[in-house]
């Protein structure tokens, strides 16, 4: 069996707008890139000021600046899989558990473990 080739309709270029919108939109880009070891499976804002984030992913929590999105400090002390990284309203604390139910809750500032619970 023989295909014959056909031939397609010739279709004008779409017009390029340039209004700031769109010229906002084309020069926007993404300047963080991060992969992790694992999946995310918690995302929390700190709610004061530099809103900095929790992210939970494998075995720890990894903080990362607000302002630039840079890591500031990851809690790894925990034995199985990470979850429910978040922060405490005034954003001292960060409280996160893993799959065995232990709960461990942190300064946010110094990595402290203050308290485990089971």
């Amino acid at each position: 069996m023989e295909f014959l080739r056909t031939s397609g309709k010739k279709r004008p270029a779409p017009e390029k707008s340039s209004n700031p919108e769109s010229s906002y939109w084309r020069n926007f880009h993404s300047s963080l890139k991060t992969t992790f070891k694992a999946h995310c499976t918690s995302l929390d804002y700190n709610p004061v000021s530099p809103f900095d984030l929790a992210v939970t992913s494998g075995h720890k929590i990894h903080l990362r600046g607000g302002k630039d999105g840079s890591e500031i400090r990851a809690f790894s002390r925990f034995h199985e899989v990470a979850y429910s990284g978040k922060f405490r309203k005034d954003g001292n604390l960060l409280a996160g558990g893993d799959h065995k139910g232990i709960v461990s809750v942190s300064d946010a500032t110094t990595k402290v473990i203050l308290r485990s619970y089971e």
